[in-house]
């Protein structure tokens, strides 16, 4: 929708310089006409009146207004086009976030299946030494309980892992596979602060849309004074 926007004001923008150029207009009509006075004489008289005509013009000066207009809907032109780069930068900060919150949502579910294994061999550890009157009914119901809450945190962690994925899903169209841990390729970063918030205020898509609106907002003042 917003790249629709984007081609609707380019279109308007260029529709806008029409103005810089020579005015055609062709005219014209038929039909009766009942005339009643022809230089101040009195006449009754029905006629079939005929006209056809062509009419040219050039507009010479009209206070800036056009050339305002023009470069106000360029301003905001690219001010669409900033804002898209926002919403694409951002669909993309979330399909990383989801793609890590992924990652780390696997290693839970692996960490959990072992933590049920581990749980449920020392149960049967329990279990065959209680048989052997070497372990008490406590300790057999102490780590029964502890197994049943590996389990439950399992289920948690699997039912943490499926939201993921369907969300992950719905954002990119894509299922989830092979997902692995990213490297960091620092090389790309800044070397400092500073040189970040340098590069932030001459590159960022959402201070150069504000910069462009600010632009577009004084042509338009600008416009608005064609009259005087």
């Amino acid at each position: 929708m917003q790249y629709a926007c984007y081609q609707s004001l380019v279109s308007d923008r260029r529709a806008s310089k029409g103005d810089y150029l020579p005015q055609v207009s062709i005219f014209g009509g038929a039909g009766q006409e009942d005339t009643q006075y022809s230089s101040g004489q009195k006449i009754d008289q029905d006629l079939t009146r005929t006209d056809l005509g062509v009419s040219v013009s050039q507009l010479l000066f009209n206070g800036f207004r056009t050339q305002a207009d023009v470069s106000r809907l360029g301003h905001e032109a690219e001010s669409e086009r900033y804002q898209l780069m926002v919403t694409a930068e951002n669909l993309s900060l979330d399909v990383s976030r989801l793609y890590l919150e992924l990652v780390k949502a696997q290693e839970i579910v692996e960490l959990s299946k072992r933590n049920v294994v581990s749980h449920q061999e020392i149960l049967d550890d329990v279990h065959d030494r209680q048989s052997k009157g070497l372990s008490s009914q406590s300790d057999y119901a102490q780590i029964s309980a502890r197994l049943a809450t590996a389990r439950a945190s399992l289920v948690a962690a699997q039912n943490n892992q499926f939201d993921l994925e369907a969300e992950f899903y719905r954002q990119t169209n894509t299922a989830p596979r092979n997902l692995s841990v990213p490297r960091s390729d620092v090389s790309v970063l800044p070397d400092n602060l500073q040189s970040l918030i340098d590069q932030a205020l001459e590159t960022h898509p959402a201070i150069l849309e504000a910069k462009a609106d600010i632009e577009a907002a004084k042509q338009e003042y600008r416009g608005a004074k064609s009259n005087h």
